[in-house]
């Protein structure tokens, strides 16, 4: 079906531009880079879930649905809600790259996903959830004094 593979083929551009350009907003690549641990754990209430927090619970849902596609045997359900947006263990460099190569891993494990015709039905809501988790990733980062990404330039030239 045409249709069904031109929006596969969208939706992997899309998930391959959240990853590196941005997609009208700031890329995982970026708002991750210069987040040292410290600035990763921090939260602004107890009731707040931190950028770290966050990186956890996208990567944890990425895994489970690898799990659902066959493609993983963990993590289990049981695992997914024991995790789901679970504190650091330790709050250092390495636990915190340990992290960022977490989730790259996972990006890549759902864009090959897609890319080999997985079913889409689980697919395709990731764009949007990861979105959401991005948007209070940066609001976190501005609450810390980070710069916004003024990635607004590349909106003037997508077609």
């Amino acid at each position: 079906n045409t249709s069904e593979g031109d929006a596969r083929q969208m939706l992997l551009r899309l998930w391959n531009e959240s990853w590196g350009d941005g997609i009208w907003v700031a890329a995982w690549s970026k708002a991750v880079a210069d987040v040292g641990p410290v600035q990763a754990a921090w939260k602004p209430s107890p009731s707040i879930h931190s950028i770290w927090h966050n990186v956890h619970h996208v990567c944890i849902w990425r895994e489970y649905t690898l799990v659902k596609l066959g493609l993983r045997k963990t993590p289990l359900r049981e695992e997914v809600e024991a995790r789901n947006f679970e504190a650091p263990a330790e709050t250092t460099a390495a636990a915190w790259q340990a992290t960022c190569a977490r989730l790259r891993a996972t990006h890549e494990a759902i864009r090959d996903a897609i890319e080999s015709g997985q079913p889409a039905e689980r697919l395709h809501y990731h764009l949007p959830h990861d979105t959401y988790h991005l948007g209070q990733i940066m609001t976190l980062r501005a609450m810390q004094g980070f710069p916004p990404m003024n990635d607004w330039q590349a909106v003037l030239v997508t077609p």
